[in-house]
């Protein structure tokens, strides 16, 4: 079977995809197409972009999660049908980091359920790198409540940070909820590795926001230089005449007793 991905000369959208397929152990071509020779290809992919995916010189499939569920029948340890497949899931995001102290980087992922049409649910899986390139699912150990979110949460980016000097990487999940359709607000979800290695959940209530406060990004970092983690989140305010909108910045600090919050608007 020949496969060939083509994308432009960067990470971007199919960085994932090159990803999966090296974990599958998948032989394919990795086309990178200059940007200069864009213009003369544009109108060969379907909806005009890229990344696309061939088999055996076959038509071409768009879109990345397309092509990583397809990936998933062809290396079925890395999207287990009985888990992921039954529930419409697709995986939306990973993120790379040792997590049990091997000296190799293990893979959190995040997928995403299809819930009658709407991308709603979410559901982790960890896979760790017992040795170079041997990979282990071993989501039930270090996510004993079982990765699965409530309906109404959208995960799409995962960070990975020590957020109470203990030297254990934390897990940060970022969400976006459906605000215009339920008004529910979906914070993001905050998970503190413990001695045993598995994940703790712990609620952020003050990084909820509320129907018209939209929380857009959140990284993990050392903002003012005291040797503790902060998340950095930043808010938009949607008003009826979008000459009003404005945003805000919020900062979160973690202690071991209490949570510090403060706004920075602009």
């Amino acid at each position: 079977m020949g496969i060939v991905l083509k994308y432009f000369p960067i990470m971007g959208a199919a960085e994932r995809v090159r990803l999966a397929l090296w974990l599958g152990e998948i032989e394919f071509e990795d086309a990178r197409v200059p940007p200069v020779n864009w213009a003369e290809l544009k109108g060969q992919p379907p909806f005009g972009q890229l990344p696309v995916m061939s088999i055996d010189e076959g038509p071409y499939i768009a879109q990345s999660n397309a092509m990583l569920q397809y990936i998933g029948t062809l290396a079925p340890r890395l999207c287990p049908a009985d888990r992921f497949f039954k529930n419409k899931s697709i995986p939306r995001h990973y993120v790379a980091g040792d997590i049990d102290g091997n000296g190799l980087n293990d893979l959190i992922l995040v997928h995403l359920g299809d819930q009658g049409g709407s991308q709603l649910g979410t559901s982790l899986q960890v896979l760790v790198q017992v040795k170079k390139r041997k990979f282990k699912d071993k989501t039930k150990h270090y996510i004993p409540f079982g990765g699965s979110y409530k309906q109404g949460d959208w995960s799409y980016a995962l960070h990975l940070a020590d957020l109470n000097n203990d030297k254990r990487k934390d897990l940060i999940v970022q969400n976006v909820g459906p605000l215009r359709v339920t008004g529910e607000v979906s914070p993001p979800r905050v998970f503190l590795q413990q001695r045993n290695k598995q994940f703790k959940p712990v609620r952020i209530s003050n990084l909820t926001g509320s129907r018209d406060w939209i929380l857009f990004g959140i990284q993990p970092v050392d903002i003012d230089g005291d040797g503790q983690m902060e998340l950095v989140g930043q808010n938009k305010f949607e008003a009826s005449n979008p000459a009003k909108n404005y945003f805000t910045i919020q900062v979160v600090e973690l202690t071991t007793k209490k949570v510090k919050t403060k706004f920075v608007s602009y």
